[in-house]
């Protein structure tokens, strides 16, 4: 899911308008136009962000992300689920201290469930945030 920032102009000026999801089909062509972004579907697009990029990568925000891709590459589950449990918490309170100005619905509260399931050729992380409404999002990420 592609992350951009959009303006709105209300009374001439920009107003940050929040994130979109802008779908693509199989030909990298637009399918309906962007969509709006919010609530637990901004949470867990941020979510999954976070741990799909790698730490570093990002010249203007160089503590977000994780290593979890260089971890996958064990292929072992019980090698590196410490080391996985911290990148996910690393990542999650990333966000939690970055999104904090942001409205309920849109902050990560805690984490509640982590799975990690080792399949052929590849590690699917399962794991459920609570945002601070209350509502739990569910993330998988493969």
């Amino acid at each position: 899911m592609p992350d951009l920032k959009v303006l709105n102009i209300i009374n001439n000026r920009p107003q940050p308008r929040g994130d979109m999801d802008i779908s693509l089909d199989g030909n990298g062509q637009f399918l309906d136009g962007p969509v709006f972004v919010s609530g637990s579907d901004r949470v867990v697009q941020d979510t999954v962000r976070g741990l799909l990029t790698r730490l570093g990568s990002n010249y203007l925000a160089p503590n977000f992300g994780t290593i979890i891709k260089t971890l996958l590459h064990a292929r072992n589950v019980g090698d590196i689920s410490g080391q996985l449990t911290s990148e996910v918490q690393f990542v999650l309170a990333y966000l939690a201290q970055f999104n904090s100005t942001e409205s309920l619905s849109e902050q990560l509260a805690e984490l509640v469930n982590l799975q990690a399931k080792q399949a052929t050729d590849t590690i699917e992380l399962n794991l459920t945030v609570k945002t601070g409404t209350g509502t739990s999002a569910s993330v998988t990420v493969a």
